[in-house]
C-alpha cells in the first residue's frame, strides 16, 4: 500500500484518524498499532512475523538491561540479534556472491552457483537502526522503556515504518501517551503537508525517475548527453522522492496529533560537505554521529583518526543503504569529502556569500559524481557512466556549458526557499479567512491526485528498495 495510491488516500488514512478521533483516548494507541500491522501486512503477511518477533525479542531485553548485572552483555545480545537479521536478510545474497568470486579466483570451480536470493523484508533497515537506538538508549540510562503496547506502537507506527524518518523512542513514546490535541490549525496543518508531499512525489519524483532511469539502465550505450541529463535527473529525483515520502509521514502524524522530527532542509544549497550532511536525511545523520561515529571516538583522538572515524562511519552509512560494493564506494566517498571538509574547518570564518556559493557549487559537484556510484546498479555500471560522461566535451559542449548554469540555479533556489517558505506561513496565518477555503481547496486536491494515480501505475519510493 503506497501512500498515493488510492486505496491509501480514500480509504486506509481517512478511516484511520476518524477512527482514531473517535475512540476513546486510552484506546488511541491500540487503533494505531492495529492500523500500523494492517498497513504492513498489506505487502506481504510474511513480513508481519519478522516485525513481532523483532518487537518481542527486543522488548525482552531493553526491559531486562536496566535491572541486570551485567547490562553490557545484554546490549551486546541485543545488537547481535538486530544485525543478525538483518545481515541475514539483507548481505546474504551480496556475502555469498562475494565468496563464490574469491573462490573463483582461487582457482574452485563457481559456475553454478549464482549466490543466495532472500526476500528482502521491507523497511529491515529502518526499524533495525531504530532498535539499536533505543537498546543503546536504555542501556546509558538516557531512556526506560515502559508498557509493551507502546513499544510495540513505537516501533510499528505505519507513517514513519518503511522510510523514516529514524526516530528515537524518547521523541515519539511520550507522544503515543499523549497526542496533541485535535485543532482545525493542526489539522489543516498536517494536510497541507501531506498533500504538499504527495503532489512533490506524483508531479517531480515520478517524471524526473524516466531520464534517470533511461540512462542508467546501460550507461555504456547511451550518449554523453543523455547521461548527463540522466544524471541530473536522479540527483533531483531521490531528493524529491524521499523528502515527498517524510513530508507525508509528517503530515499524516500531524493529523494524528503527533510529530515526527524534520529529514531534509534544502540540502542542495550547503556550503562544505559537513553541512550536506546537516541537512540532507537529517535522522540517519544524527544516528551515524551518535551510534558510531562518537562510540568509535569522534574527533577526540586525533586528526587522522578523527579521518579514520569518518570514512568508516560513512562506508558502512553507505552498506546500510545498499548490499553492493558501489554503496560502499558512495560512502568512502562522502567520508572522504567530510575528512576535507574537517581538515580545511575554520580556514574561512565568516565567508562571503561569494565564498559560500563557491562551496556549495564544489560540494554540490562531489555530491552528484557520488550519486553516479548510489543509482548505477554496480561499481562496473558506474564507472561506464563515468566513462560516458567524460565524452561530454566532444559530444555535447553545450550540455557542458549548461551544467554550471543548472548547478548554480540549483543553489541559488535552495537558498531562496527558506525564506520563501517563511512568508507563505507568515501569509496562512494572517489571513484567517481562507482557512475553511484553504482546507477544502487541499482536500479536493488529495482527491484528485487521487483519481489520476488509480489511472496509471505508481512508481515505488526510492528508499523502499534500502
Amino acid at each position: 500500500m503506497l501512500f498515493p495510491a488510492a486505496v491509501f488516500l480514500l480509504i486506509f488514512l481517512p478511516a484511520t484518524i476518524a477512527v482514531y478521533w473517535t475512540v476513546p483516548a486510552r484506546m488511541r494507541i491500540a487503533v494505531l498499532l492495529v492500523a500500523s500491522y494492517a498497513f504492513y501486512l498489506s505487502w506481504n503477511p510474511v513480513y508481519g512475523l519478522l516485525l513481532a518477533f523483532s518487537t518481542v525479542a527486543n522488548y525482552a531485553i531493553v526491559r531486562a538491561i536496566p535491572d541486570s548485572p551485567q547490562p553490557k552483555r545484554l546490549l551486546a545480545l541485543g545488537i547481535v540479534v538486530n544485525l543478525g537479521v538483518l545481515a541475514f536478510f539483507k548481505y546474504a545474497g551480496f556475502l555469498s556472491g562475494a565468496g563464490a568470486d574469491l573462490l573463483g579466483w582461487l582457482g574452485a570451480d563457481t559456475s553454478g552457483f549464482d549466490g543466495l536470493d532472500i526476500l528482502l523484508p521491507l523497511a529491515i533497515s529502518f526499524f533495525t537502526f531504530e532498535m539499536i537506538s533505543v537498546l543503546v538508549d536504555t542501556y546509558r540510562r538516557d531512556v526506560r522503556v515502559g508498557g509493551f503496547l507502546v513499544f510495540a506502537t513505537y516501533k510499528a507506527y505505519f507513517p514513519k515504518l518503511v522510510s523514516g524518518p529514524i526516530t528515537r523512542y524518547r521523541e515519539l513514546a511520550p507522544q503515543l501517551l499523549r497526542p496533541a490535541p485535535l485543532t482545525f490549525e493542526r489539522f489543516q496543518s498536517g494536510l497541507a503537508l501531506f498533500t504538499l508531499g504527495l503532489a512533490t512525489k506524483v508531479a517531480l519524483a515520478d517524471n524526473l525517475a524516466v531520464p534517470a532511469d533511461r540512462a542508467f539502465a546501460d550507461p555504456s550505450a547511451v550518449s554523453a548527453h543523455v547521461m548527463a541529463v540522466g544524471l541530473g535527473a536522479f540527483g533531483l529525483q531521490i531528493l524529491f522522492d524521499f523528502a515527498a515520502y517524510t513530508t507525508m509521514a509528517r503530515g499524516a502524524s500531524r493529523m494524528l496529533g503527533l510529530e515526527l522530527p524534520l529529514n531534509f532542509r534544502y540540502p542542495y544549497g550547503s556550503a562544505s560537505p559537513s553541512e550536506f550532511w546537516r541537512r540532507w536525511h537529517i535522522t540517519l545523520s544524527r544516528w551515524l554521529r551518535d551510534y558510531l561515529y562518537i562510540p568509535l571516538g569522534g574527533n577526540r583522538k586525533g586528526r587522522l583518526l578523527t579521518y579514520r572515524n569518518l570514512i568508516i562511519t560513512m562506508v558502512l552509512g553507505g552498506l546500510w543503504h545498499g548490499a553492493g560494493w558501489q554503496f560502499a564506494a558512495w560512502g568512502a566517498l562522502h567520508g572522504m569529502f567530510l575528512a576535507l571538509s574537517h581538515a580545511l574547518r575554520g580556514r574561512f570564518a565568516d565567508p562571503s556569500p561569494v565564498l559560500r556559493f563557491c562551496g556549495a557549487l564544489i560540494t554540490l559537484s562531489a555530491v552528484y559524481f557520488a550519486w553516479i556510484f548510489f543509482r548505477a546498479d554496480s561499481i562496473g555500471a558506474a564507472l561506464d557512466a563515468i566513462g560516458t560522461l567524460a565524452a561530454l566535451p566532444s559530444e555535447s559542449p553545450r550540455t557542458l556549458l549548461l551544467a554550471p548554469l543548472a548547478a548554480s540555479a540549483l543553489i541559488l533556489a535552495s537558498w531562496a526557499m527558506p525564506w520563501l517558505a517563511a512568508r507563505a506561513r507568515e501569509l496562512a496565518a494572517r489571513d484567517i479567512r481562507l482557512r475553511p477555503v484553504a482546507v477544502g481547496g487541499i482536500t479536493l486536491a488529495c482527491w484528485l491526485v487521487a483519481i489520476s494515480l488509480s489511472r496509471s501505475s505508481l512508481a515505488p519510493f526510492v528508499y523502499f528498495e534500502f
